[in-house]
């Protein structure tokens, strides 16, 4: 797990993998690798042995944007990898603490434009999908914003519930709890539409950026060469997991 303890790769790490072993009869050690947007505990996981006993839980960051981020990366997603599922997939949403001024994406664009670089907001990763939102965020406003980087979505949370950073795009998973709770105000989801939790937060897309949309999603992965029978297993026992009754509530 290339993150710091926290945040919705929890849910996966600490609450489905080890259901998954106790199926299959071993247990499930969770070790965290966080650094180098990721990139350490990815090429930690591609040099394994293919065996099916090391595998890796990442993100859109270390599958999709790190390719394209880094000049030198010393892993290749495509090559060094056997998918074995799609563990989840998150709306992101843009986020303030409650001491902030702005309650909706309008005030908060009006904010920002007023004070250029003033602003700042939580870039972990940094490449993580959560920054990355946050930089197409910038783009498609036209605002100047200062990056604070954090090893994980955990620890910059924890800042911007504290009041020491002002936005971030957390994903939902780790979010909800927070808004429900009134530590965190939401202004709007990156979502094509809203999502049933929070039905009354406007989009993004509704809020005077239409088309625009970000995702946080992970899978896991095994080392590339791994047997296609073992591949099959682990796939068959994250979904047998996955659909019961706890863990889909949850």
């Amino acid at each position: 797990v290339p993150y710091p303890a926290g945040g919705a790769t929890d849910f996966f790490a600490r609450l489905v993998f080890p259901k998954m072993g106790e199926a299959m009869g071993q247990p499930v050690v969770v070790e965290n690798r966080p650094g180098a947007g990721t990139a350490i505990g990815a090429s930690e996981v591609a040099r394994s042995a293919p065996d099916g006993y090391t595998l890796l839980l990442g993100d859109a960051g270390t599958y999709a944007f790190n390719p394209t981020l880094y000049k030198k990366l010393t892993y290749d997603p495509a090559k060094d990898f056997a998918p074995v599922s799609l563990t989840g997939r998150f709306a992101l949403i843009l986020a303030v603490n409650p001491s902030a001024p702005a309650k909706s994406v309008k005030e908060f664009v009006a904010g920002a434009k007023s004070q250029p670089g003033k602003i700042n907001y939580g870039a972990p990763g940094p490449g993580s999908p959560i920054h990355l939102a946050m930089e197409f965020f910038k783009q498609r406003t036209g605002i100047v914003m200062t990056p604070i980087p954090y090893k994980g979505g955990a620890d910059a949370m924890n800042d911007l519930l504290a009041g020491r950073i002002s936005a971030m795009f957390p994903d939902i998973a780790s979010g909800l709890p927070q808004i429900k709770g009134g530590k965190l105000r939401p202004l709007a989801v990156a979502s094509a539409k809203r999502v049933a939790a929070l039905p009354d937060l406007p989009t993004i897309g509704e809020s005077g950026y239409p088309g625009f949309e970000a995702w946080a999603w992970q899978g896991f992965v095994a080392p590339a060469k791994t047997p296609r029978p073992v591949i099959m297993r682990l796939n068959a026992e994250f979904a047998k997991v996955m659909s019961g009754p706890a863990i889909k509530q949850r």
